[in-house]
């Protein structure tokens, strides 16, 4: 029993002395100032302890329940300590606006549903009449099978994962989808000169937990028809990462 359950069980003792005592002051057999001395009718006094053994009763279902909580709660973290993957990236490269990963899953649990995320910011929107809350995109991380999203549990030999991400331009009024190049059109028309550009990589693994793995995180200038390549080029600021590889090509 840990130290949150002793205190638990405490103040359920003190409940129920409480409990009791306010019944039995209900009943007017007791009072703040005196005991009455005649004796209690027997009827009203097992009814009186009735209802605190049934509160009393109450309060260790209640700390049943907690203590199997716990226990289920320890259960689901020994399984996810024993079922998780370890995604390493042996090297990866870009081609234009297609990402290429060599990657390989050391842990003792599948990697699934696999992701490449974009997350872009930019400097400024000075032609754009309507607030935007989100530049980027989530597409999905594939092998050579074009349903596979997927890396087996213990897969020591590296497999070729690829995407073209898709990047989402929302405003209030609007969400605009395409192409790096043709989001970075757009936003050197309204007016942005610069932008920071994060690349994760995100899957799920037991009972629908994620996990994201930042491949690339830095700042370049903008401009029209960029390429992902091109942005990675032109990087002025590389910031720190999870795997601090840089991509083969640039």
């Amino acid at each position: 029993m840990n130290r949150k359950q002793i205190w638990l069980l405490i103040t359920l003792c003190v409940s129920f002395i409480f409990a009791l005592w306010a019944i039995l002051e209900y009943e007017s057999y007791i009072n703040i100032i005196k005991i009455n001395t005649y004796p209690i009718h027997l009827p009203t006094a097992i009814k009186a302890i009735s209802s605190a053994v049934s509160l009393l009763l109450t309060f260790v279902l209640v700390l049943i329940y907690l203590e199997q909580t716990s226990i289920q709660e320890r259960q689901e973290k020994w399984m996810q300590a024993n079922h998780t993957p370890k995604i390493e990236i042996q090297k990866w490269s870009i081609n234009l606006n297609k990402v290429k990963f060599e990657m390989v899953n050391l842990g003792n649990g599948i990697a699934k549903n696999m992701s490449l995320l974009v997350e872009l910011e930019v400097d400024r929107i000075s032609k754009f009449r309507h607030s935007i809350s989100d530049i980027g995109g989530s597409s999905p991380l594939r092998r050579k099978d074009i349903y596979a999203r997927s890396l087996e549990a213990g897969q020591s030999e590296s497999i070729t994962c690829t995407c073209v991400p898709e990047i989402d331009l929302v405003s209030d009024k609007e969400i605009e989808r395409g192409s790096f190049s043709k989001i970075s059109t757009k936003l050197v028309e309204l007016g942005s000169e610069q932008v920071e550009c994060t690349i994760l990589i995100k899957y799920e693994y037991i009972n629908t937990e994620t996990k994201t793995l930042k491949i690339w995180h830095g700042k370049s200038v903008l401009e029209k028809n960029m390429t992902i390549e091109q942005l990675v080029e032109k990087s002025y600021k590389n910031l720190s990462t999870d795997i601090n590889i840089p991509p083969d090509n640039p």
